[in-house]
């Protein structure tokens, strides 16, 4: 059956008095907007799926009736609502103060990268070695851009250089932070063991992190 319209829809096309558009099945039965409330209900989405799956339905609907598969839009008065706006939540600052503070040099440098800075985690796992070499002058160079340290940070990311140089000295691996297994290769640290050096409430820092 064709979307167009004239004689490709097929069907009576009105001509009985049926009062039904051409190509609809008579007895077939016709979606109404309680219908299509009903089904939202029995859904039991959450708030914002609920939205989203209302926006996509009345455009399907909308379609539809506009190429006149369906006799009328069921979805034209649904009301779809909008997306809650969230409030941030503060963040537990005792465990981000607790790996601050912690005797493993990349745990406290990492978290100092997150809380100060809010370096994404893929920056934190690519990070090249050469781009601590403003360490000392208190900057870090990004591959897009260059960071000023909060003294803290740079504190911590001495330390924890001094400890790379110390535990691993004929490292070839070109990134910043290394593992055991990394410092035989050039690989990045795993996504796994960066998340292990995360305090509890990171998450709060920046949402998820992107990868």
């Amino acid at each position: 059956m064709s979307v167009g319209g004239g004689s490709g829809w097929g069907g009576c096309g009105g001509s009985c008095g049926c009062g039904r558009p051409s190509g609809e099945t008579p007895g077939a039965p016709r979606p109404d907007r309680r219908g299509v409330r009903e089904h939202l209900a029995a859904c039991r989405l959450p708030g914002t799926d609920c939205v989203h799956t209302a926006s996509g339905l009345r455009a399907v609907l909308t379609t539809l009736t506009a190429h006149r598969i369906t006799p009328r839009d069921p979805a034209v008065h649904l009301r779809v609502g909008t997306v809650p706006q969230t409030i941030p939540v503060p963040a537990d600052t005792a465990p981000i103060r607790q790996a601050l503070t912690s005797p493993k040099p990349a745990t406290a440098a990492i978290t100092a990268l997150l809380a100060f800075h809010a370096l994404r985690a893929a920056e934190i796992r690519r990070l090249p070695l050469d781009d601590a070499r403003g360490l000392q002058a208190g900057r870090l160079h990004l591959p897009a851009r260059t960071i000023t340290l909060a003294e803290p940070v740079r504190a911590r990311l001495v330390a924890y250089l001094t400890h790379r140089h110390r535990r691993w000295p004929h490292t070839a691996n070109p990134h910043f932070f290394v593992t055991s297994r990394t410092a035989l290769t050039t690989t990045l640290v795993s996504h796994l063991w960066l998340y292990r050096q995360y305090p509890a409430s990171s998450s709060l820092l920046r949402g998820r992190p992107h990868l």
